[in-house]
C-alpha cells in the first residue's frame, strides 16, 4: 500500500490543476500517510466513510488506486463542475427538427413565470419538443443538464458570477443561448431617470437594488447570442445591447388556463351595473393610475351605476376616496382566480405614463380582457398602436378628455361594449391562440439554428451521419493497447471520412463527486462525452446499472446516433447496448478481450492460471467462479446483447475463434491496423552482443518473470537484455546486474517519441506473454520498425510473426521452448546483428490502419443505409 501512495505523490506532480504549493502539500500528506501505519488505517477508514456518504446504496472498494493511478497530465476540458476551463473549440453540432430546450429562469414572480415560462413549455410540448426548467439558483444542475439539450434559454436571470459561468459554459459547448425578458430591467440610466425622487413607490433600498439589478441583468443579456422578448420597442432596446437582428418577438399569449376559465359556468352579471377593472401587478403603477384618477372620480359622480374593481398594489388617489363604497379592492391572486374575476367586468383600462417604459410593455391587459369579450381603453403606446385597430377592437386615450369621453361612451352603450369586445375576442384568439404561438416559437428557434449554421457552430442534420464510438477510456487517460487502437481509429476516421461522418466518443470517468453526470470536452478535434461512474467495488466486472439505464435512455434519445460502435464497455456496463436495442439504434461491437463471456476478463483465475475457454458452460464456470449463478446471469445478459449487434468484430483470428467456441459464430475479423511505421536504422552493438528488448513492465502476465527465469537458467553470454519498467522513477538507462550471464539494463517509462530511441537501441523484441492476448500491438510495431521478434503463441500476439523470416514463436508458458529460442539467438548472435528481418513480408502481412478503417467505414455506411 505504501508503494501506491508514493506513486500517487509522483502523479500529483503532473496534475495541471494543482499549483506548485498545492502539489507540495499533497505530496507531503501522501508521504506522511504512507509512512505511518496508524495514519494509513485512519485514512482508509475516511475513504470508506466518504464513499458510504456519496453512494449509500453501493459498497466501495479499490477506490483510491482506481481514481489516482490512472490520471495523466495536460487535460484541458470544459467541465460542468467547479469552473470553466479553456479547451479546444467545440466542433459544429447537428441541428434538429425538434430541438430540446432547457429554460434557466427566475421563477419567483407568478405572472411572469406563467407568461414567459409555462407558456413556452406548453408551446414546445405541443410542437413535440422536449423542455424543462431549472432555477438560475441551481447553476450546477443547469450545467449538468444542458448537455442533453440544444437550446438554453435564460429568462430574466441576473448576471451573478455563477449565472455568467453557466452562460459561458453553454456557449462554449455550442448550445443556442437565448436571453428572454419582458421588461426594460437592464437599462440603469433609464430606470434611474424614471424612479429617482419618485412618489415613494419604492424605498431607497429597493431603488438602489433595482439599479444594481439593472447592471446584473445587462451583463447576462450581453453575454447571450440571441434574445426573445414581448414587444418591438423592447426588441429594439435589446438589440442595442446584443446586436441588430439578434432578438425575436415571442408575445405573451393565451394558454390553457384561459380556455379552462372560458369553459366554466358563469353567473349572470347584475342588471344595470357597469364594472370597470384595473389590475396592478407591482408597486410601481401609482403614476400610471394617476393619469385617470380624476377622470374616474368625475365618471363615478356622473354614473351612479359605475363600480371600480382594483386588483393588486395601488395607492388610491384622494379624488376617489369619496367613492370607496363603489370601489372593490382585491389583493394579487392566482391567475385562474384573476381571470374568473375579470370575466365579470364590463370595461378594462390600461393607463400608462408615456415613454420608453410604456412602449416596452406588452399588450397583455388588452389581450386578457379581449379574450373574454371585454373592451379596453388604453394609452396608445407603440405596442398598442401595432395591435389595436382603434374604434374597432379597442380604444386609445391620449389625455383626460379622451379618457373621459371614451369610457363614458362605453358606460352608456351596451351595444358598443358588445361590438368592440367581440372584435377584440376574435383578434385575440386568432393572433394569440395556440397555433399562432406555436408557429412563432418554431420559426424563431429554427431561425436561430439557421444562424448558428451560418456562423459555423451547427450544420444541417442530414449533412453527416453520426457515429458514436464507445470505449471506457480515452485521452488524456490512456491505459492499454485497446485504448491506443480506438484512438488511432477515431483519428483516422476523422482524417479520411470526417466530411461524411460525425465521429463522437463516449467514455467513462471515475468520480466521487458527480456520478452519472455527462460532461464534454474536445480532444484533437473530436467531441468526447464522458459519463461519471462511481468507483465502487467490482466496477470493472459490473455488467448492468439501473441508474445508467435511465441516463442512457435519455442520452441516446437526445443524441440519436445513426450507428454505435462499442469497444470496451466495462465501467459503462452493457446497459448502453440495452438502451440502443430498445430505441432500435443499430450497433456493432469489437471484442478486445473475454469481458463479454466471462468474469475472467483475460481468461486467468485469481492465481493467474488459465481457465477453460468454454466460459458459457455452467459446469466449466463452476470450477473457478465464487458465484456460478451470478456469473452465468452476467454472461447470458451480455451475450444476448452481443448477439443483437449488426456485426461483431474480433481483432485477431484467435479472438474470433474464442467467441465462435462460445456459440457466437457470426463474427468477423477486423484486425487492428497500424499507422505508417518508420523503419529504424539500428545502432551498432558496442560490445558485439545481441540486444534483447522487453516492454511489458515488471508484471507476471506479460512474461517478465518467465523471461528472467529463462535467462537465469542458461548462460547466454552474447545477449544483453533491455527492460522497460513502467513504474521506474527515472527515464534514462541504468544497468542492474545480470540474469545468468546476460547483462540487464532498466529503462524508465517512455513517451511515444522515446520508444523510437528504445527500438534503435535493441535488435530483438521479446514478447513472452503468459496469457492469451487478443492482439498484440507491440510485436507488430517492432516488426515494422525492422526488429526481429520473439513472441509467445499467446492469443493474437504471434499471428503476424513469420517464422525464420521475421522472428520466432513458441508455445505460451513453455519455459523450455523459450530457452531454446534464446540459446539459438545467443549461438547465432552475429547473424542476427548483421541481417535484418524481412520487413516487406511484415508490411504485407500486417494490416494497415488505413485498410482497417476503410473496411469499418464501408460497413458503417452499409449498415446506416439499411
Amino acid at each position: 500500500m505504501k508503494g501506491i501512495f508514493k506513486k500517487v505523490a509522483n502523479i500529483t506532480a503532473r496534475l495541471p490543476a494543482l499549483s506548485k504549493p498545492s502539489r507540495e502539500r499533497t505530496e507531503f500528506v501522501l508521504h506522511w500517510i504512507a509512512d505511518s501505519p496508524a495514519t494509513m488505517v485512519v485514512f482508509n477508514l475516511f475513504l470508506w466513510m466518504l464513499l458510504g456518504f456519496v453512494r449509500l446504496r453501493q459498497r466501495a472498494g479499490r477506490v483510491w488506486f482506481g481514481i489516482v493511478s490512472k490520471v495523466l497530465p495536460d487535460r484541458e476540458v470544459v467541465e460542468s463542475q467547479l469552473e470553466l476551463k479553456t479547451g479546444e473549440a467545440f466542433p459544429a453540432r447537428p441541428t434538429r427538427v425538434r430541438p430540446r430546450v432547457l429554460l434557466v429562469i427566475e421563477e419567483t414572480v407568478p405572472q411572469c413565470f406563467r407568461y414567459r415560462v409555462e407558456q413556452k413549455i406548453h408551446q414546445l410540448n405541443a410542437l413535440g419538443w422536449d423542455s424543462e426548467w431549472i432555477s438560475w439558483r441551481h447553476g450546477g444542475l443547469a450545467r449538468e443538464r444542458m448537455h442533453l439539450f440544444d437550446i438554453v434559454l435564460f429568462y430574466r436571470v441576473p448576471g451573478f458570477s455563477d449565472v455568467l459561468l453557466t452562460i459561458r459554459y453553454a456557449k462554449a459547448i455550442n448550445k443556442i443561448v437565448i436571453y428572454d425578458t419582458d421588461d426594460l430591467i437592464f437599462d440603469r440610466a433609464r430606470l434611474e431617470e424614471k424612479f429617482k425622487g419618485g412618489s415613494g413607490q419604492l424605498s431607497q433600498h429597493d431603488y438602489e437594488q433595482m439599479l444594481k439589478g439593472a447592471e446584473l441583468y445587462r451583463s447576462a443579456l450581453k453575454l447571450c447570442d440571441y434574445a426573445t422578448t414581448t414587444t418591438p420597442a423592447l426588441q429594439n432596446e435589446i438589440e442595442r445591447v446584443i446586436g441588430k437582428g439578434r432578438c425575436a418577438i415571442l408575445p405573451n399569449a393565451l394558454d390553457q388556463t384561459v380556455f379552462e376559465v372560458l369553459d366554466t359556468p358563469m353567473a349572470q352579471k347584475p342588471e344595470g351595473v357597469i364594472r370597470l377593472i384595473y389590475g396592478s401587478g407591482t408597486r410601481t403603477h401609482d403614476a400610471d393610475f394617476a393619469l385617470v384618477g380624476e377622470v374616474l372620480a368625475r365618471l363615478m359622480d356622473k354614473h351612479p351605476n359605475l363600480e371600480l374593481i382594483i386588483i393588486g398594489f395601488l395607492t388610491l388617489p384622494v379624488s376617489l376616496e369619496s367613492y370607496v363604497d363603489r370601489i372593490q379592492r382585491m389583493e394579487l391572486m392566482d391567475f385562474d382566480v384573476y381571470l374568473t374575476t375579470l370575466r365579470y367586468a364590463d370595461i378594462s383600462i390600461a393607463p400608462l405614463e408615456e415613454g420608453i417604459f410604456a412602449d416596452c410593455k406588452s399588450e397583455i391587459k388588452w389581450l386578457e380582457a379581449g379574450v373574454f369579450g371585454i373592451p379596453s381603453v388604453v394609452t396608445p403606446t407603440s405596442t398598442y398602436r401595432d395591435v389595436i385597430d382603434p374604434g374597432v377592437d379597442g380604444f386609445f386615450a391620449n389625455n383626460e378628455a379622451e379618457w373621459e369621453k371614451t369610457i363614458g361612451q362605453l358606460i352608456e352603450s351596451e351595444s358598443l361594449r358588445r361590438q368592440v369586445g367581440e372584435a377584440a375576442r376574435v383578434k385575440a384568439r386568432a393572433n394569440y391562440g395556440r397555433k399562432a404561438m406555436q408557429a412563432g416559437m418554431a420559426n424563431t428557434l429554427n431561425n436561430f439554428q439557421t444562424d448558428m449554421c451560418k456562423r459555423g457552430l451547427c450544420y444541417p442534420q442530414k449533412q453527416r451521419k453520426r457515429i458514436l464510438i464507445v470505449h471506457t477510456i480515452y485521452p488524456p487517460e490512456i491505459i492499454g493497447g485497446a485504448t491506443v487502437v480506438v484512438i488511432r481509429s477515431v483519428e483516422e476516421l476523422q482524417r479520411k471520412y470526417g466530411n461524411d461522418l460525425d465521429i463522437v466518443v463516449l467514455k467513462s470517468e471515475l468520480t466521487l463527486t458527480s456520478p452519472y453526470q455527462v460532461t464534454e470536452y474536445v480532444w484533437k478535434g473530436t467531441l468526447v462525452q464522458s459519463v461519471g461512474i462511481p468507483p465502487e467495488k467490482d466496477f470493472e466486472w459490473r455488467y448492468r446499472d439501473e441508474y445508467l439505464k435511465k441516463l442512457f435512455d435519455e442520452y441516446l434519445a437526445y443524441f440519436k446516433p445513426d450507428l454505435i460502435h462499442f469497444h470496451c464497455v466495462q465501467r459503462l456496463t452493457g446497459t448502453l447496448l440495452e438502451s440502443a436495442a430498445e430505441l432500435s439504434i443499430p450497433y456493432v461491437v469489437t471484442v478486445h478481450d473475454a469481458w463479454w463471456l466471462s468474469e475472467h476478463q483475460f481468461l486467468l483465475d485469481e492465481e493467474a492460471n488459465l481457465v477453460d475457454f468454454n466460459q458459457l458452460n455452467p459446469l466449466v464456470v463452476a470450477q473457478t467462479s465464487p458465484d456460478t449463478a451470478a456469473a452465468i446471469k452476467r454472461s447470458t445478459y451480455l451475450t444476448k446483447l452481443l448477439a443483437g449487434a449488426e456485426k461483431i468484430y474480433a481483432v485477431s483470428e484467435y479472438q474470433a475463434a474464442l467467441y465462435r467456441q462460445n456459440g457466437l459464430t457470426d463474427i468477423a475479423v477486423n484486425k487492428n491496423g497500424l499507422p505508417p511505421v518508420k523503419t529504424l536504422a539500428g545502432t551498432p552493438s558496442p560490445n558485439g552482443k545481441l540486444r534483447l528488448g522487453y516492454v511489458g513492465g515488471v508484471c507476471d502476465h506479460k512474461g517478465y518473470y518467465q523471461l528472467r527465469r529463462a535467462l537465469e537458467s542458461i548462460q547466454c553470454v552474447d545477449l544483453e537484455c533491455h527492460i522497460i519498467d513502467l513504474d521506474a522513477d527515472h527515464a534514462d538507462i541504468k544497468p542492474t546486474g545480470q540474469w545468468g550471464a546476460t547483462d540487464v539494463f532498466i529503462w524508465g517509462r517512455q513517451t511515444p517519441e522515446g520508444m523510437d530511441d528504445f527500438y534503435t537501441a535493441i535488435d530483438v523484441l521479446v514478447a513472452p506473454s503468459v496469457w492469451p492476448e487478443s492482439f498484440g500491438l507491440v510485436t507488430r510495431e517492432a516488426a515494422l520498425r525492422g526488429r526481429w521478434v520473439v513472441a509467445a503463441q499467446a492469443g493474437g500476439m504471434a499471428e503476424d510473426v513469420i517464422p525464420e523470416r521475421t522472428g520466432f514463436t513458441y508455445p505460451m508458458r513453455d519455459d523450455a521452448a523459450l530457452k531454446a529460442v534464446l540459446m539459438k539467438l545467443n549461438a547465432d548472435a552475429r547473424y542476427y546483428l548483421e541481417n535484418d528481418p524481412d520487413i516487406e513480408s511484415s508490411r504485407a502481412q500486417i494490416t494497415s490502419l488505413e485498410d482497417q478503417i476503410d473496411e469499418l467505414a464501408h460497413d458503417y455506411q452499409q449498415l446506416i443505409h439499411q
